[in-house]
């Protein structure tokens, strides 16, 4: 499977500053034809203690009901987040939504659902 680099910039004063110029610049020179340019402004990223605390979670789910905490991870996202559209060969594909560029207070959110869908007492942890 093709990977998709991801490049960092800065916007200041209406323009845009690549992180890492040289090597964008070369990759733009090695494509040809037709691509898109997906500008996201970054968010307030999930700690690595969040991150944990999610897995936390879904190994306290997976030792309840016997599902690997992966299963768990797959059955929350499919059942509590919204799903994802994308086109493959001229059809649209739906795929489970993800937890990988959620912010802080999405996890947060998240993780009150997952609690709820699995009928579990949130953990109290901590976490920053």
């Amino acid at each position: 499977m093709k990977q998709t680099p991801i490049f960092h910039a800065v916007v200041r004063n209406g323009k845009l500053i690549i992180t890492n110029r040289k090597s964008f610049d070369s990759h733009i020179a090695s494509l040809n034809g037709e691509c898109s340019v997906e500008i996201i402004q970054w968010t307030n990223r999930r700690s690595l203690d969040q991150n944990a605390l999610i897995w936390f979670t879904y190994t306290v789910i997976s030792e309840d009901t016997g599902y690997t905490p992966e299963e768990v991870h797959e059955l929350s996202k499919r059942m509590c987040l919204d799903p994802q559209f994308i086109e493959w060969k001229g059809k649209t594909i739906k795929i489970p939504g993800s937890t990988a560029k959620m912010g802080k207070e999405e996890v947060d959110q998240y993780l009150d659902r997952v609690c709820a869908l699995w009928e579990i007492a949130r953990p109290n942890l901590d976490i920053k």
